[in-house]
């Protein structure tokens, strides 16, 4: 692998995408989180915005179903048949997680959680994830050197495809 490029493509053979430390001014309050943006609900998967990290499978589904169920008011059964022809178009596509999950030994990611970044990922049938293995200053909690070669170890044992070509993708 070459050490230089700032992130390492993978072809998932079998794994989830990973939280990581809130990266902005906030404020913690009951129930979730004041930010810039707004409240940041931990318990409502109904709120306009909502924490998904570390909710059990139960609680992603609620917010799945609130969501299909408020994105689709007003559709025409002619929109729902075009979603259906667009999504028969791509049943095939190459599918790239571009942003999860961080590398072991970023913002606390462990090699369990890099597991599970990587089973979520394949369980939502995304065909490659990116890895990050570098951040800004002080998001490593050990060495670069050491994310990449902890990094490197778990996508051995996981048995995950390094990609070096589009041949790799397919």
């Amino acid at each position: 692998m070459n050490r230089f490029f700032p992130a390492v493509a993978l072809v998932i053979a079998g794994a989830v995408a990973m939280a990581h430390d809130i990266g902005h001014e906030h404020e913690h309050v009951e129930g979730g989180w004041n930010a810039e943006a707004g409240f940041v609900s931990d318990v409502d998967p109904e709120a306009r915005l909502w924490n998904s990290r570390g909710k059990s499978q139960a609680e992603i589904d609620a917010r799945a179903a609130y969501l299909a169920k408020f994105f689709d008011l007003g559709r025409t059964a002619e929109q729902r048949a075009a979603d259906d022809e667009i999504k028969a178009r791509y049943a095939d596509a190459i599918v790239i997680n571009s942003l999860m999950p961080s590398g072991i030994g970023i913002q606390g990611v462990s090699e369990k959680e890099f597991k599970i970044a990587a089973d979520h990922n394949h369980d939502n049938d995304i065909t490659m994830m990116s890895i990050s293995t570098y951040a800004f200053v002080g998001v490593h909690d050990v060495s670069f050197e050491d994310t990449l070669d902890r990094t490197d170890a778990a996508i051995e044992k996981l048995d995950l495809v390094v990609v070096n070509s589009a041949k790799d993708i397919r």
